[in-house]
């Protein structure tokens, strides 16, 4: 049975702190936040980890509709030069964006592909792809809402 979990600013913070502390020893000169959640938890990171170079990626699988079709690429990161890239979503559900990305990121930098570390605030364990940190776990059934999503989704 799936459940609302619902997550304060506070949760955040603390998250985003778990992250930090697991990175801090990383020298990580881009980040890229995956559009839409990644777009809040990037920032923050940003800012703790002093890194100034911030772009976003948009991938998309649903339609208007809402009716599922195959995973693309809708906006591409700005890369340049880069040792160390930092890939930033909000949650973690199935894995498959995070997997696409790897392998579009390991396609597009095919010649000198920097080191790649994949983090979400809100990990769900799966099958698809095993990021290498995050804030906090959640169980495979709850619905997470993080405090910058649409207040209907409060009811």
């Amino acid at each position: 049975m799936s459940c609302k979990l619902f997550l304060s600013w506070a949760d955040v913070d603390s998250y985003c702190d778990n992250i930090h502390a697991q990175l801090a020893n990383k020298n990580i000169d881009k980040i890229i936040a995956v559009g839409r959640g990644g777009y809040v938890p990037g920032v923050m990171l940003s800012n703790r980890l002093n890194c100034r170079e911030v772009t976003s990626m948009i991938t998309k699988s649903y339609t208007d509709s809402n009716e599922q079709t195959a995973l693309h690429i809708t906006q591409e990161p700005v890369l340049g030069e880069c040792k160390h890239i930092l890939v930033v979503d909000d949650i973690v559900d199935s894995g498959v964006t995070f997997k696409y990305i790897h392998k579009y990121l390991s396609e597009k930098c095919a010649t000198n592909l920097p080191q790649i570390t994949f983090v979400s605030l809100v990990y769900k364990p799966n099958k698809e792809f095993n990021i290498d940190v995050f804030g906090s776990m959640a169980d495979n059934t709850d619905w997470v809402v993080f405090p910058w999503e649409c207040q209907s989704l409060h009811g």
